[in-house]
């Protein structure tokens, strides 16, 4: 089972603006995608039972989340899949940060222009 937890404990140190759990991106379709950020137009995916034949590794499962995420990305989403154990070795931390970075960017402030370098100290002498 995701440790879902723990992933948001690490976004809230990560200061990554938090997602909306179970988002319906395409309504009516009851397509829901783990977590999302969609001022950013990015969905989290937590692929479970990789090892186990989980739902997402069985061939009806695994045909449905092509179709969600073929969906996902004609409505102008990014996609991030991940596993579990990603989200213990904090790869999928990794891989939110960078696919938020340029979004996030663009939203911040901008910072205000360097102030010229200064000498400290005597001058030199030529």
């Amino acid at each position: 089972m995701p440790r879902y937890d723990d992933l948001l404990a690490q976004l809230h140190y990560a200061n990554i603006p938090p997602p909306i759990a179970e988002f319906r991106f395409a309504p009516p379709r009851k397509f829901r995608a783990d977590f999302a950020w969609p001022d950013h137009h990015l969905l989290l995916e937590i692929e479970g039972g990789v090892w186990t034949r989980g739902r997402h590794t069985r061939a009806s499962g695994f045909l449905k989340d092509i179709e969600k995420y073929n969906l996902a990305t004609a409505r102008g989403y990014r996609l991030v899949r991940v596993t579990p154990q990603m989200i213990q070795t904090g790869d999928a931390l990794a891989a939110i940060e960078a696919a938020l970075a340029p979004t996030l960017e663009a939203d911040s402030p901008p910072r205000p222009p360097a102030s010229p370098a200064r000498r400290v100290g005597p001058a030199r002498q030529s």
